[in-house]
């Protein structure tokens, strides 16, 4: 059963960027892990990746954009569907801005976990989201993982339906990266 999925994607970046607030001085290593896991009616599970991310020092705050035209869901016509939701022609990014003092970040060779809030923006509207994270570090290297929801209607998208069948309008976010030092 196919159904469109909208603003996931976005979400997912936005996680990331919420769980790298200390950004400032250190990329995003290798291709970031970001997915989204959307349900529906009679245990549809739909999960969806990407693997963009860039990061933005703007003072005491830190930007994660990403694009949403390289959203993968594994079936071509719902990645095409899940652009239109969120509207790629017009609002291609989506991004994620947080205080760098939200987060805490642990010494060489200790883990730390915490909450952070952050504003998403997607589909051109912002929103203030929570994000789970923990971060392990080993050197100048961070391993990140981060956990949040997102409502799509909030961000104006519709809720994606497919042949009769939607999908639940809060999505989970989960994303995993490695930040390293310049």
């Amino acid at each position: 059963m196919r159904t469109r999925l909208s603003s996931v994607a976005p979400v997912l970046m936005a996680l990331t960027a919420a769980l790298t607030a200390y950004a400032d001085g250190y990329d995003v290593a290798g291709t970031p892990s970001v997915g989204f896991t959307a349900v529906g009616p009679g245990g549809l599970k739909i999960n969806g990746s990407a693997d963009n991310l860039n990061a933005m020092d703007q003072g005491d705050k830190v930007v994660f954009k990403s694009s949403l035209k390289d959203v993968k869901t594994g079936i071509a016509l719902r990645d095409k569907h899940t652009k239109k939701y969120l509207g790629t022609e017009e609002w291609p990014d989506a991004s994620l801005t947080v205080d760098k003092s939200a987060i805490k970040l642990p010494d060489d060779g200790k883990k730390t976990s915490g909450t952070a809030p952050g504003k998403f923006r997607l589909h051109g509207v912002t929103r203030d989201v929570k994000v789970s994270y923990s971060a392990d570090r080993h050197g100048s290297d961070y391993a990140v993982e981060g956990h949040f929801s997102v409502n799509i209607e909030d961000h104006k998208i519709e809720k994606p339906c497919y042949l009769g069948v939607c999908v639940d309008s809060n999505v989970k976010v989960d994303a995993k990266f490695k930040l390293h030092a310049k």
